[in-house]
This record gives C-alpha cells, sequence and structure tokens, in this order.
C-alpha cells in the first residue's frame, strides 16, 4: 500500500515538469484587428463598420479633429499642412500584459509622399502603442542621435507628437530609412511581458532596422494605435493594418490542473 504514495511524488515531479515544458506551449493568440481599408457593400469608412471584421475606429488627433480618409484601400492622414499630428485607433477593449510570456503585436505598411528632411531632430513618423497618454513608439527618421529610435511617452495631449514628453530608450545610428512616394515599407512593434519587466521590439523594413528595450516600470495596459509625424507636415498612408495578442495561463491555474489530475489518479487507485 505504501508504494502508491512514492508512486504519486513520482508523477507528481513528472507532471511539475511537464507543466513547466508545455507552458509556452499553452499560449493562446488572438487577432484582435485586421484593417487593410477595402470594404465595399457598403463602402468602408474609418469607423468601426460591422461589415468588416476586426477594423477599429480611426480618429485623428490635433491639431485637427476630422477623420482621416480612406481611399484605394489605405487609410491617409491627408489635407494638412499642420504638424505634430496624427491617427488613433481604438482596439476593441485594453489589453493588459500579466503574465510573464503576454504580448501584443502592431504590424502595419507605411508611405508617405517623402522622407523626413534631415537632419532636424523634431522630424520624422511614428508608430506606436499607447494607453491614453503613455506608451512605447517607434520613430522613423531623424529623432536625437539615430535615423530610428524606440521611445518611450511618458504623457502629453499629442501622444507621440510632441518631443517634450517622449524619452528616447534605444536607436539606430544609420543613413535615415527609405520612405518614398508609393513605396510601403513594413514596420512592426511588439511588447513582450517579462519576469522583471516589459521587452519592446521595433522592426522597421522586415528586419532591416530593429530596436530593443527592456522597461522594468513599464506601461502594461494599451487600448490604442497610433501613427502620426514630428515636425514634418506631409501626408501619409497605412494599410494591413494587424495586431495580435498573446496570453499565457496564469501559473496556479496550471498547477491546479496538474494537482486535480493526480487526485483523479489516486482516487481511481483507491
Amino acid at each position: 500500500m505504501m508504494r502508491y504514495p512514492k508512486f504519486l511524488a513520482v508523477l507528481a515531479c513528472v507532471s511539475a515538469g511537464s507543466l513547466f515544458a508545455t507552458t509556452t506551449a499553452q499560449a493562446t493568440t488572438v487577432q484582435i484587428v485586421n484593417d487593410n481599408f477595402n470594404g465595399t457593400s457598403p463602402a468602408e469608412t474609418s469607423g468601426d463598420d460591422a461589415f468588416v471584421p476586426l477594423d477599429v475606429a480611426w480618429s485623428r488627433i490635433q491639431p485637427s479633429a476630422s477623420a482621416p480618409v480612406i481611399g484605394s484601400g489605405q487609410l491617409g492622414d491627408t489635407g494638412s499642412s499642420a504638424k505634430f499630428r496624427g491617427m488613433i485607433g481604438l482596439l476593441p477593449s485594453a489589453f493588459t500584459l500579466t503574465n510573464t510570456g503576454d504580448a501584443i503585436e502592431f504590424e502595419a505598411d507605411f508611405r508617405s509622399n517623402n522622407a523626413p528632411v534631415l537632419p532636424s531632430v523634431a522630424d520624422g513618423y511614428r508608430i506606436g502603442l499607447f494607453s491614453s497618454s503613455t506608451g512605447y513608439f517607434m520613430d522613423i527618421g531623424v529623432q536625437n542621435t539615430g535615423s530610428l529610435t524606440l521611445e518611450e511617452d511618458i504623457g502629453g495631449p499629442n501622444l507621440a507628437g510632441n518631443n517634450a514628453n517622449s524619452v528616447v530608450r534605444a536607436s539606430v545610428a544609420s543613413d535615415a530609412p527609405a520612405i518614398t512616394t508609393n513605396s510601403f515599407v513594413h514596420v512592426k512593434l511588439t511588447l513582450t511581458k517579462t519576469a522583471t519587466g516589459v521587452q519592446i521590439d521595433a522592426d522597421y523594413d522586415n528586419g532591416a532596422h530593429t530596436l530593443s528595450y527592456l522597461d522594468t516600470t513599464p506601461v502594461t495596459t494599451v487600448d490604442r494605435i497610433f501613427f502620426g509625424t514630428g515636425d514634418h507636415s506631409v501626408d501619409y498612408w497605412v494599410d494591413n493594418v494587424t495586431v495580435e495578442t498573446t496570453v499565457i495561463p496564469e501559473p496556479g491555474s496550471l498547477a491546479l490542473l496538474g494537482l486535480g489530475g493526480l487526485l483523479i489518479a489516486r482516487r481511481r487507485r483507491a
């Protein structure tokens, strides 16, 4: 009769190891945004259209309250010569990075009439993930020491539009990324929860320029995505906007699942 407790002890160790090994495999990845601005029945708007699955509502921040425009299957911030402006897409709901491995990934195609004027430190295009007035963004163009920077916005009404509210966290000092008329470039920004904070990864042009930063006092909740300009008054367009979230189960839930299995096995043997 004593051999069963020993067997269960061994089984518990094996199960615990299995639970640890399969935690990543238990991750759930869900696409929450897929906006390609191609809806035709009826015509797609910059709002959250019921007939377009996974699109989001877009608005334009200062200095113009007018809505972004949709044309030729793209979303554009056009018709204004003002600087420090941008477009916000509200996520279906706020997403919080809770457990180690939780992640949110924001991707899009971006194009503009011309590259940011160099070497002004205020020029550039911004692509970011935010909660209210705080968050992270990649700055395409010259900002402080590099042609591409990864920055944290610490608060302000313009989101990434005001340099006084942003702190450079990482930079690439190289030739300015190429932004030319009618030429889309792919951008990606990813936030991943770690044991000590949040890892922010920026990818411009499918690996041509990459940046990473570990924030130990991070913004952990995101409810909007952002495109914008700095001191650069030109039109720009975006397409194929997607957001995916990855959620890792609570370690306690997995442990309870394993314990439940052990108890069932013990009762059957009894």
